[in-house]
């Protein structure tokens, strides 16, 4: 027995490890916690990429997210602060959902990225690279998470 419980123990750290929780700012300087309520966490670093989801949740807005226990972050630790303030968060600061925005490295999450995709994890899953709304909503519904 007492060789079980450590295994049990280093399996939950793992699983912390695995779904990293947080407390962020949204782009309209909101707290955006990820935490117990979360299921669903996107992560993305590019512009390119992060425009493919926004159609899709600015159409379906934040309501719809925290139904389905979604949260977004978005890296902008590229992106200088004056570019960021002057041009940048104007616009987001109009969108109907909330976008952590990540602007200092030490507060990056532990989560791998690809080039090209955003990150998408599922609670007690491994994280899976994902191009586009699409993929999401295929991958979720493939983990029995139903999004409509």
């Amino acid at each position: 027995m007492k060789r079980i419980l450590p295994l049990f123990f280093f399996g939950a750290v793992l699983f912390a490890a695995d779904f990293p929780q947080g407390s962020y700012k949204d782009q309209k300087n909101r707290d955006l916690k990820v935490d117990a309520q979360t299921q669903i966490l996107l992560f993305s670093a590019e512009k390119g990429v992060s425009a493919k989801f926004h159609d899709h949740f600015e159409k379906h807005g934040q309501k719809w997210m925290d139904k389905h226990g979604i949260v977004y972050l978005a890296d902008m630790t590229a992106v200088p602060q004056f570019v960021m303030d002057i041009f940048m968060k104007p616009k987001i600061k109009k969108y109907s959902y909330s976008m952590g925005i990540i602007t200092n490295k030490a507060e990056l999450p532990d989560i791998p990225l690809k080039r090209f995709h955003a990150t998408l994890v599922i609670r007690g899953k491994d994280p899976i690279f994902i191009r586009n709304y699409t993929e999401m909503v295929a991958v979720l519904e493939a983990n029995g998470m139903a999004v409509e």
